[in-house]
């Protein structure tokens, strides 16, 4: 590996336990970039930046099919030097929308997909991203606000 990329997973890893002194909440590595629990949100990058910043870092590749997360990347990183996690990347297959709506799920829109769980866990965190839901039942898709800089993921850029 390059030591860009070693630089840039430093980088990354920095702003990873940054982020883990909020409250455990799950995020997504490679779903639609329109809510707040993708983890482009949470770092404040475009989709187009983030994806860059990922396949730079050897996290993901571009291949003929498009963007595509590179999981066992992901689990070396996050299981290696920098971090001590096992199982933190972790692939759901269910139909997501339908969580984030409040509607039932189908078969017909189930999609695979990757997660982390980035924070402080406690005894009320879900244990799986589905669990990760409000009193309507809906998906939480707010990561909680970031304490000392008072960040959260409805920043605007301007």
């Amino acid at each position: 590996m390059s030591l860009s990329s070693e630089a840039l997973l430093d980088h990354i890893a920095d702003y990873l336990k940054y982020l883990s002194y909020a409250p455990s909440f799950w995020f997504t590595l490679n779903t639609s970039y329109d809510h707040g629990c993708h983890l482009a949100n949470r770092f404040r990058l475009a989709l187009n930046e983030y994806e860059t910043l990922l396949i730079v870092a050897g996290l993901a590749s571009v291949t003929r099919f498009g963007f595509q997360i590179k999981p066992k990347a992901w689990r070396e990183f996050l299981g290696g030097h920098r971090f001590v996690v096992d199982d933190c990347a972790i692939e759901v297959d269910i139909d997501i929308d339908a969580y984030i709506n409040g509607t039932n799920p189908s078969q017909l829109n189930r999609r695979g997909f990757y997660v982390i769980r980035i924070g402080n866990k406690s005894e009320q965190s879900p244990n799986k991203i589905e669990d990760q839901t409000g009193r309507d039942d809906r998906l939480i898709t707010t990561p909680p606000q970031l304490c000392g800089v008072r960040i959260n993921a409805n920043y605007s850029k301007e």
